[in-house]
């Protein structure tokens, strides 16, 4: 699948985490500073490649990590769980160091 890709000429990442990497998630304000309370260690259970076709061809890379504990109370789905996994992009995910 690479050597296609690379025949197209497009430019395509390359992944920063890899399945089994702990990582923390850092997103919004709120997020961020939740993170930094709680510590919020993840791990990366899925990564996959996306092709976005809006304008330029662009790739992207995509992870699915799984806390360690769901998110506090306030930050639910909207069926009422607590948030378990998610599905981010890297520049909302930094290494995890004890």
């Amino acid at each position: 699948m690479v050597l296609q890709l690379k025949a197209l000429s497009k430019d395509v990442p390359i992944p920063e985490y890899t399945i089994g990497d702990r990582v923390r998630y850092i997103s919004d304000e709120t997020l961020r500073e939740w993170a930094k309370e709680e510590s919020s260690p993840a791990t990366v259970v899925e990564v996959k490649l996306h092709m976005f076709r809006q304008g330029p061809d662009f790739w992207s890379v995509v992870y699915k990590v799984v806390f360690d504990t769901p998110w506090p109370p306030r930050e639910r789905t909207l069926s009422g769980q607590p948030i378990r996994e998610l599905t981010v992009h890297a520049d909302s995910l930094v290494p995890w160091r004890e």
